[in-house]
């Protein structure tokens, strides 16, 4: 395995491979909130609002406010370089699973307390939904009302990541990514950030969980 360190040099030098194609603000904001919620889903992207042009490579990220249906703003970046930013207010439908009837506080969720909707998301923050299987023996943080969203936001989920975990650590330039190992620093769900130490050095990184024991580096 490469250290950080050593995966940036690499990742540094394969740059002129990435995709040639320009991509919009609209476009980047779209691929971020899909490839975030995780479920398929199919997601609209109105109102945008950015001075930053398309461009190859071009990627969004969500700040850590953002919520589906209500604007929210998205920092846009190439190869690790940041053009700026953009508002934009996103639609997401797509069937997920919701309360089929009132949860109370510490409840355990059971197959009958769960109903799957197709509809549309609003209000919620751009993470990771939770699958129809992950919801099994999960309890709630507080009193759940029927018809709502069953997100991590008011389940217990357990941390996919533990402050002291071994990760694996991906760094991505464009289309070119480099994976190298680091230590958590943090524990957290998929889509939270936390910081990396990195072998041999004193030096934290910034990252975003993406996996079970798997992170991404946030530039």
């Amino acid at each position: 395995m490469k250290t950080i360190g050593a995966s940036l040099i690499v990742l540094m030098a394969a740059t002129t491979l990435a995709a040639s194609t320009a991509v919009t603000p609209a476009e980047a904001v779209r691929a971020s909130v899909l490839q975030r919620l995780g479920l398929s889903c199919v997601a609209d992207v109105a109102q945008v609002t950015t001075k930053v042009a398309a461009e190859a490579g071009l990627v969004a990220e969500p700040e850590a406010t953002a919520r589906l249906g209500k604007p929210a703003r998205f920092v846009l970046s190439v190869r690790g370089v940041r053009r700026g930013v953009a508002v934009a207010t996103v639609s997401v439908t797509c069937r997920h699973p919701r309360a089929s009837r009132p949860i109370a506080r510490d409840e355990a969720i059971d197959r009958d307390a769960i109903a799957l909707s197709d509809g549309p998301l609003r209000g919620l923050p751009i993470r990771p939904l939770l699958s129809l299987e992950a919801l099994n023996g999960l309890a709630a943080r507080r009193d759940i009302a029927a018809g709502e969203a069953l997100t991590a936001a008011v389940l217990r989920v357990p941390p996919v990541v533990r402050s002291g975990d071994a990760v694996d650590v991906t760094v991505r330039i464009g289309a070119v990514s480099v994976t190298g190992t680091g230590t958590a620093s943090g524990s957290g769900q998929i889509g939270d950030v936390i910081r990396i130490a990195q072998p041999n050095s004193s030096r934290l990184l910034t990252a975003r969980i993406v996996g079970t024991g798997a992170v991404e580096i946030v530039q």
